[in-house]
């Protein structure tokens, strides 16, 4: 369990799972750094470039370290000797595919899941401290991931929509600001900071977001293009269409442009939804050629109302999917909870009519159909997000059917994941097709996906950066996710020679008052430990027990901070020589409080969210 990781489970309450459970992709002692040693082969394959509409049959493709080095017809290329030989047996290898607007919100699962769906690549909006570290991690070979390519976002939500975002504890500062209007504009300065800040950690784009002023859009703008950050994201009531698009950022969403299309050019949530559409035939001209003069591609994230409207119409089956199975208790009990799903919230603010909502689900088929045609290079995004949108990986595959049903072919489908996805970051000699010298991001399937979109999701493998996961590896990865799930009963007890009352693993033996082990100590270090101390500091009575455990000092400051409903808790990391523990510690006048935890590392952050954060949560002094 890293600090920073566990730094983020305590401001989602443990919602997010472990890295070491989720990427399971480093087994049989394959590691990303070693990646660069490997020679692969896939034979007698069936390449679809996706350079043009058209299948190369029974070639050979090989691939050394992360690059495609010779490809051909089967029977003219030679393989080096070493090979790992892939036999395709007349299967078909795309380009991997690239979600152009997701969230993944520093979730370690989304990772596993994009790849596990043939997502290699995946352009993150709202980034978090998170999603930086793992981008960093993945670029430098230590972590398997998809490519990220990250932008914070400077917000400003609209009033009825900061509740629920606040509940969740998504505005995490300094990449998520909140800007609820003219009363509270942060200036032209503070813009400027944003987007220095934002190049500083590395961003490749900054995101503007609703109801943000004019003046601090230009702002970012103008820092924006002196740095070379490319920026994207929504359009608000000051900032208007017109303006959005000539500054040079690139919209994102179908819905952001029906204002434009509309008598009640109304931008920000909700009344945004109050739209007529009326103006469609006078304006779609307009909106096309203001987005071809200024080369803007665009993602209209068509499954993200769909998504939402599913959810609203029904809350309970839209949640039976099966991909949902890869969302821990706690996720799926706040998307279970209309308050808390902001995908439900925002579909009741501006959707409760269901003509309404069926006229917006036609329309944004329509105008993806009427901007292709018109010449706007369309790119496949999802809005991913655990909040209540589309699960990640899963969606994308949702997106392609949508454009199909748009009128696309299953090819120009494809190209908006591929081609199109490349060329719209200025990528294209790197990767986005299949050619010798590109990156070997590609996705071996085993059905034409030309004949029929949805054949997109019959994956046999993964090759990211040229390791090669099979379809076993990416299942393996997924069921390990679902046992990472696993519930432990907590049951209430009560203790009052301790001073406490809380919550304990049932079916666990207690060696002594408040110290529960889960098996026999000499073989699982596995424990979980709930004191008090009338009299004592939280340091004392921490130092006391941690003796135990052959650990002799506190770190010099804690690692985190929780308040509960009883206490205010110093959260602790620490390794000893049985297990890395979690420690949480409280002190008031009259006592100090504890709760400790060991663990298994492969099993710690599991642990911390199934049952060292519920104990900390409920533990409560009897009075």
């Amino acid at each position: 369990m890293r600090v920073k990781k566990m730094k983020y489970d305590i401001k989602m309450m443990g919602h997010i799972l472990s890295l070491t459970l989720v990427i399971a992709m480093l087994l049989t002692n394959i590691t990303a750094s070693a990646q660069g040693e490997n020679i692969v082969a896939f034979v007698n394959v069936n390449v679809i470039p996706m350079d043009s509409e058209r299948i190369l049959e029974s070639h050979t493709v090989v691939v050394e370290g992360d690059r495609i080095t010779t490809m051909g017809p089967a029977n003219e290329v030679a393989i080096p000797d070493g090979t790992q030989v892939i036999d395709a047996n007349g299967q078909y290898l795309i380009p991997g595919l690239t979600d152009n607007h997701s969230h993944p919100d520093g979730m370690p699962v989304a990772l596993a899941l994009y790849l596990a769906n043939g997502v290699t690549t995946v352009r993150v909006f709202n980034a978090t401290p998170e999603d930086f570290e793992k981008k960093a991690a993945i670029d430098s070979g230590e972590q398997i991931g998809p490519r990220l390519y990250i932008g914070p976002s400077v917000n400003g939500l609209s009033a009825p929509l900061v509740a629920p975002i606040d509940q969740l504890n998504h505005a995490v500062a300094p990449f998520f600001v909140v800007d609820l209007g003219p009363s509270t504009v942060t200036g032209c300065e503070d813009a400027r900071q944003f987007v220095n800040t934002a190049r500083e950690l590395g961003a490749d784009f900054v995101k503007t977001n609703l109801g943000l002023p004019l003046e601090s859009f230009d702002c970012i703008v103008a820092t924006a293009n002196e740095l070379g950050l490319p920026v994207k994201g929504h359009i608000s009531d000051e900032v208007r269409t017109e303006h959005y698009i000539n500054s040079g950022a690139e919209a994102q969403h179908a819905t952001e442009l029906y204002p434009f299309l509309s008598q009640e050019a109304v931008y920000d949530l909700p009344a945004r939804h109050e739209d007529d559409l009326l103006l469609v035939e006078q304006n779609l001209p307009i909106l096309i050629d203001m987005i071809l003069e200024n080369s803007m591609p665009f993602a209209p994230t068509l499954i993200t109302p769909e998504w939402s409207f599913d959810q609203y119409e029904d809350l309970e089956g839209t949640l039976q999917r099966p991909e949902y199975q890869y969302y821990s208790s706690q996720v799926m009990a706040m998307l279970s909870n209309p308050d808390t799903n902001v995908f439900y919230t925002v579909a009741g603010i501006g959707f409760a009519d269901e003509a309404y909502r069926n006229k917006i689900r036609a329309f944004g088929l329509e105008l993806t159909k009427a901007l292709f045609d018109g010449g706007v290079m369309i790119l496949a995004g999802s809005d991913s997000t655990f909040e209540g949108g589309p699960v990640y990986g899963y969606s994308l595959h949702d997106e392609l059917q949508l454009f199909v049903d748009a009128g696309l072919t299953p090819y120009q489908a494809l190209e908006t994941a591929t081609r199109n996805s490349a060329i719209a970051m200025g990528e294209l000699d790197e990767w986005g097709t299949i050619e010798a010298g590109k990156r070997a991001d590609l996705v071996l399937l085993s059905a034409n996906p030309l004949d029929d979109i949805t054949n997109s999701e019959q994956i046999a493998g993964v090759m990211v950066r040229g390791l090669w996961l099979t379809v076993e590896d990416l299942q393996q990865t997924l069921d390990d996710i679902v046992a990472a799930y696993e519930v432990i009963e907590l049951v209430p007890f009560a203790n009052d020679d301790l001073g406490i009352s809380g919550l304990v693993p049932s079916g666990w033996n207690e060696l002594e008052p408040g110290v529960y082990v889960r098996g026999n100590p000499e073989a699982d270090p596995t424990v979980i430990v709930q004191l008090s101390a009338p009299g004592e500091s939280a340091e004392s009575l921490a130092l006391s027990v941690l003796a135990n455990f052959g650990v002799s000092e506190l770190p010099a400051e804690p690692m985190d901070s929780y308040e509960s409903a009883a206490l205010g808790w110093s959260l602790y990391q620490l390794e000893s020589p049985m297990a890395p523990m979690a420690l949480a510690l409280a002190e008031t006048e009259n006592a100090a409080y504890l709760v400790l935890m060991a663990a298994p590392g492969e099993e710690m952050d599991a642990l911390a969210e199934t049952l060292f954060f519920p104990a900390v949560d409920v533990l409560t002094p009897i009075e």
